[in-house]
């Protein structure tokens, strides 16, 4: 449960947050602050099921979408916990999640709310409300299908999981309304896994430690398709 944190004798100063493209809270009223100051809290400050699993998700997938776009080596997801001391509704916990590192770009923060909407709109089994109020960035064809099978795969785990307190994703502090997950995850059934065979040869590329996948590119003739990525989960062997 989120609970109002009350503000220390001296409180941690407050910071600039920038270079955000989600926030994810709790709670009735699907407001979120339009000042970018917040104050950091300890992660033991809030403790809510719901929204850590939600947070555990984003962030591990959005790390994997990082790996897949060869120019964003050098840049990392953040995801921090913060109070909008301002606020007047009480001192709301929200989780922050941000882009950092050398030569991120506004088109990069944009890319990524397109990425959160389809997770969110996949998670929730109905059309995404961003598309209706926002305009979105156009992701490229594999990273959307990419997206789209970690949110199956997630919904295959968690799928009926209870919501006690509803879950609001919000794509950056100006995104008024946000989308809530309440009431429950979709529940799906498991589907069997297919192999399928592919010969050829292949380059290296990664490797994702959260999603246990190689990445690959595909190699014809002389040259490396840089546009064929493709990831290989990595077979485990219990002894």
């Amino acid at each position: 449960m989120t609970q109002a944190v009350p503000l220390k004798k001296n409180p941690t100063p407050m910071e600039t947050v920038g270079q955000v493209f989600a926030v994810i809270r709790t709670g009735a009223h699907s407001i979120v602050t339009r000042q970018g100051k917040l104050v950091k809290l300890d992660r033991g400050s809030i403790s809510n099921a719901s929204q850590e699993l939600l947070e555990r998700f984003l962030t591990a997938t959005l790390n994997g979408l990082i790996e897949r776009r060869e120019h964003m080596k050098e840049s990392v997801l953040t995801s921090s916990f913060y109070l909008d001391p301002t606020g007047s509704r009480g001192y709301t916990a929200f989780t922050v999640l941000q882009l950092n590192g050398g030569g991120i770009t506004s088109e990069e923060i944009e890319y990524f709310r397109a990425a959160v909407a389809i997770l969110s709109s996949e998670v929730i089994g109905q059309p995404s409300l961003f598309a209706a109020t926002q305009k979105l960035a156009s992701l490229d064809r594999e990273d959307e299908d990419y997206l789209r099978d970690e949110a199956l795969k997630f919904l295959q785990k968690f799928g009926g999981q209870k919501i006690k307190k509803t879950v609001f994703i919000h794509l950056g502090f100006d995104d008024r309304e946000g989308q809530a997950i309440k009431d429950s995850l979709p529940l799906i059934e498991a589907t069997e896994v297919v192999n399928e065979v592919e010969e050829g040869f292949a380059k290296p590329d990664g490797y994702s430690i959260s999603g246990n996948e190689i990445y690959l590119l595909r190699v014809k003739g002389h040259s490396v398709e840089t546009r064929l990525r493709k990831p290989l989960k990595v077979a485990t062997h219990s002894t």
